[in-house]
């Protein structure tokens, strides 16, 4: 049986795939925003794609079953705050992309079915 994090990378690499294939380039994956240094992380944004003049962020959720609800609905306000402030974070180090339109996309990833939310959540 896989565990949590293999599940979670696996599902990642699905949802890369399915932008790919759409014509979207790879900036980042698993993209991490610390506090200070490398310690305190205080946020992750799991993939970071570029298409044309938009930067589209993806926050993806793998799951094996329902039994914890639906995965949209476990995105959690701090959550979003936090995705927020790892973005602010990619600008600072990658500033060239600040003059680009921003999106931030949900993927749910249920026994390699894809589903892509796009807009999913305003900032």
């Amino acid at each position: 049986m896989l565990n949590k994090v293999k599940v979670g990378r696996l599902g990642e690499n699905l949802v890369l795939h399915k932008y790919l294939q759409k014509g979207y380039e790879l900036i980042a994956k698993n993209f991490q925003y610390y506090a200070d240094g490398s310690k305190g992380r205080l946020g992750e944004i799991d993939l970071i794609l570029l298409r044309g003049c938009v930067v589209v962020l993806v926050e993806v959720k793998t799951r094996t079953n329902l039994s914890f609800g639906n995965p949209l609905e476990q995105i959690s306000r701090k959550q979003l705050l936090s995705l927020q402030k790892a973005f602010q974070a990619f600008l600072f180090k990658f500033p060239t992309y600040a003059q680009h339109n921003a999106r931030f996309d949900v993927a749910i990833v249920m026994d390699k079915d894809v589903q892509i939310i796009e807009n999913a959540y305003y900032f």
